[in-house]
């Protein structure tokens, strides 16, 4: 007897000849799932997408193409709550899509799992990997997976099934460290991530304005900003860095990085900032540096022992 596939083949789609009877297949997560008609009113997007906004042009094409063949791959939801309502894992496009094709009720897959936050981990990731993000959209999903899930960069790195250095998420991340209307310019592309990395040198935030207000005006190049950034910099010691100062600062940066990981590890959301000065350890609130000083407590009674 021959073993049927969780999903039809494209050949079977395009004559028609797809199986839709069974009410149990294998959903994107690789866990089982159940197919359930929900109403669209009854559909709650992930408020952790890192995906706020959507092209109105590629969303009527999506509408159109559903119009015309449905949705052949029905949007993962988690399991009603008490107010009857399934939250998206995955599928916000399709689901805007199907509301604005004129449909009241889609297909979709209750997800087979019961952690929420495997979930969500799941939802970043497969957004991060495969929608059409900003750069600051991707900056946010990096930072909700590192600092809030307690993700490690290489962990990250090896989900998202590409080659994504340690640096690259840390660049990302840093982005959000700039004044919300430069992010603002970078999410809706009238800056790029490369501009936005130039504008990371200067420290002054009213500096780093009035820069990108000039790039944007002026049609900057990321080189041109470069240089007026380099001119405006309130570290002018900057070109002046010896060698063995920037292998210091590269050691720090890494130092920063792995502590960050190894915290997150033992379940501590906490960014750590290395400098020549010390260390700094960056924490969520008061309850989470009391978590972190009763285990560090802890560690030490045992190593006393």
């Amino acid at each position: 007897m021959t073993k049927k596939p969780a999903f039809p083949t494209i050949k079977q789609v395009r004559a028609g000849q797809e199986d839709r009877t069974p009410s149990r297949t294998f959903n994107a997560l690789g866990h089982g799932g159940r197919i359930k008609t929900v109403p669209l009113d009854r559909i709650a997007p992930n408020p952790a997408n890192p995906r706020k906004a959507f092209d109105p042009d590629a969303l009527q094409a999506l509408a159109d193409s559903i119009a015309a063949r449905g949705i052949l791959q029905p949007p993962v939801v988690r399991p009603a709550g008490a107010d009857g309502v399934h939250t998206l894992i995955m599928g916000e496009r399709r689901t805007r899509a199907a509301r604005l094709a004129g449909l009241t009720e889609i297909d979709v897959l209750i997800g087979g799992k019961d952690d929420a936050g495997a979930d969500l981990e799941d939802a970043l990731i497969e957004n991060l990997d495969r929608e059409d993000l900003s750069p600051v959209e991707i900056a946010r999903g990096y930072a909700t997976l590192i600092e809030d899930l307690g993700i490690t960069r290489e962990e990250l790195a090896r989900r998202m099934g590409r080659k994504i250095s340690r640096s690259t998420i840390s660049n990302h991340i840093r982005l959000l460290d700039l004044p919300a209307p430069i992010l603002a310019a970078v999410d809706d592309g009238r800056l790029s991530f490369a501009h936005g990395r130039a504008l990371l040198s200067v420290e002054d935030h009213n500096h780093q304005k009035r820069l990108a207000r000039q790039a944007i005006d002026l049609g900057w190049s990321k080189r041109t900003l470069e240089t007026a950034a380099a001119e405006l910099s309130s570290r002018p010691a900057r070109k002046r860095v010896s060698p063995a100062d920037r292998a210091a600062i590269a050691e720090n940066r890494d130092a920063s990085d792995r502590l960050t990981d190894q915290l997150a590890l033992a379940g501590h959301a906490a960014t750590v900032k290395v400098t020549q000065q010390g260390v700094t350890i960056s924490l969520k609130d008061l309850d989470a540096a009391d978590q972190l000083a009763a285990a560090l407590t802890t560690a030490n009674t045992t190593t006393r022992r």
